[in-house]
């Protein structure tokens, strides 16, 4: 005779079977959390990134902004250009006419009359009045055209006393005898007058002081009447005696 189980009965085992399906979810809880674990470890192991959507951080959508279409540029009105008149640059020579010209570096008497086409530099130096060939920068000299020959010499007054003094400007070919002769001077007195330390070193365009009239002339006399020296040389007269100074 089959007895039925007690309500008792049936309370306890149905507590007992609660039991062993809740140890076994938790069993199976901590097996899933485990493998979970491990899973992590090892691809954070393998440098993987890992996206949990639940931990995902949500990302903004980026705002449009607008963008205005650049406004196109007036076209430019043509504008006339005016080309300036030439302006005649500095140191040039104008035609047929003398001009100024600027003493630049490394000019020399020599090179500027090269440049220029003047037939000879002491005519350079004759219209300048210049003492010697030595420049400065920035001074300025008049130069002639090129077709100017040497300005014609100064004659000497016929009423100039013996042994009156004269500034001389050396020409080429020039010697202290050769400008005694032609003066009736001697070499003794140039060298004096000029206290030239030797006679042999004058030079074209120098100037020289030259008492004139201190020989008997031999020929035609400086002192028959008024005499003009070798073409292209330079005679100023100066009062004689010892204050007297070369006047250029």
């Amino acid at each position: 005779m089959t007895h039925e189980p007690s309500e008792y009965q049936k309370t306890k085992d149905a507590i007992a079977r609660r039991q062993r399906m809740s140890m076994l979810a938790l069993s199976a809880l901590a097996v899933l959390m485990v493998g979970g674990g491990l899973l992590l470890v090892f691809l954070w192991a393998q440098d993987a990134v890992i996206s949990l959507p639940f931990l995902a951080t949500k990302t903004p959508t980026p705002t449009q902004t607008y963008t205005p279409s650049p406004t196109p540029e007036p076209s430019a009105t043509p504008t006339q250009t005016v080309e300036p008149s030439p302006t005649v640059p500095e140191n040039t020579a104008t035609a047929a006419a003398p001009f100024i010209y600027i003493v630049e570096s490394g000019d020399t008497i020599i090179s500027i009359a090269e440049k220029f086409d003047v037939l000879d530099y002491l005519i350079i130096i004759v219209m300048n009045n210049l003492e010697s060939d030595a420049l400065i920068v920035g001074q300025q000299l008049i130069i002639p055209d090129p077709n100017t020959g040497m300005p014609d010499p100064t004659p000497i007054p016929a009423n100039l006393p013996a042994g009156s003094v004269i500034i001389y400007r050396v020409l080429p070919g020039d010697s202290v005898r050769s400008i005694a002769e032609q003066f009736l001077s001697t070499e003794d007195a140039i060298i004096e007058e000029n206290e030239l330390a030797d006679p042999n070193l004058i030079y074209p365009g120098q100037l020289l002081r030259v008492p004139i009239r201190l020989v008997t002339p031999t020929t035609a006399p400086l002192n028959s009447g008024t005499t003009t020296p070798a073409s292209g040389s330079t005679i100023t007269p100066v009062p004689s005696g010892p204050s007297a100074t070369p006047t250029p």
